[in-house]
């Protein structure tokens, strides 16, 4: 008894020890911050045969393509940070013009530029700026967000330009502890987003064996298919809480 009771503790120790070793490293995992774009055409100057010439103006210049591009960046991690230095850049040959930033739902007074950023652009004592100052604007911008909470939203919204095709836009945070990572929007057939037929198929693999599980045990046929009634309705709500654990669990495993 009192060996048998040795070796429960050593065992003990050592699930211990390596619960607190798992921990350990799971913490010192960099953060995941997830970032995607969208694009949506707003004008282009054409010449057309048929319904005649169209030109786009932007602040009275002629444009070719304007676009309104939105850039979402979500903390998907479970931490809390400060002072996030986020670049966002546009793929030549397309220019930003103007933006707006949103943190979650709200419309920030400042843009929050970082401060080197800042001292870059401004103009000499004429009020005038160089031409690497105006191309530097128009290719890319810098940030420094205070504070961007586990589950915060940041919402850069672009007017921009381009000669011909769609803008590209792309992010990097520079921070220790921190990893960028572009998710593409996927649609499947019949318009369908992923996330709902990903929350469905995550639900099913939960709720068939539940209902295999009721249908056996329960030897009532109207009560099984009461519950297997309001297994189905559940099965995206349970999909989606089940797709998001398992996703927090792989950026904590394996990024």
């Amino acid at each position: 008894m009192e060996n048998l009771s040795i070796s429960q503790i050593f065992i003990g120790t050592v699930i211990g020890a390596l619960v607190t070793y798992v921990f350990s490293m799971l913490s010192k995992r960099r953060a995941v911050f997830e970032y995607s774009a969208t694009h949506s055409k707003i004008g282009t100057s054409t010449d057309d045969p048929n319904f005649g010439s169209i030109r786009v103006l932007y602040n009275d210049q002629p444009a070719k393509n304007l676009w309104l591009s939105t850039l979402e960046i979500t903390n998907t991690s479970l931490t809390d940070f400060k002072e996030v230095p986020i670049k966002i850049v546009a793929t030549a040959p397309a220019i930003m013009l103007n933006q707006t930033l949103r943190i979650n739902e709200t419309y920030p007074n400042d843009l929050y530029f970082d401060d080197d950023f800042k001292k870059y652009l401004v103009p000499d004592d004429n009020n005038k700026y160089t031409e690497a100052q105006i191309q530097l604007y128009k290719s890319q911008r810098c940030f420094k967000i205070p504070v961007v909470n586990r589950g915060d939203k940041l919402t850069f919204t672009y007017l921009m330009h381009t000669p011909n095709g769609m803008p590209e836009l792309h992010a990097s945070i520079s921070a220790t502890g921190i990893r960028c990572k572009f998710k593409p929007l996927t649609n499947l057939p019949l318009d369908l987003p992923y996330t709902i037929v990903r929350a469905i198929c995550f639900g099913l693999v939960l709720v068939v064996p539940t209902l295999l599980v009721v249908i056996i045990t329960v030897n009532d046929a109207h009560v099984s298919a009461i519950i297997g009634f309001f297994l189905g309705l559940l099965t995206g709500t349970i999909g989606l809480y089940i797709s998001r654990t398992w996703d927090k669990l792989r950026n904590l495993l394996f990024n």
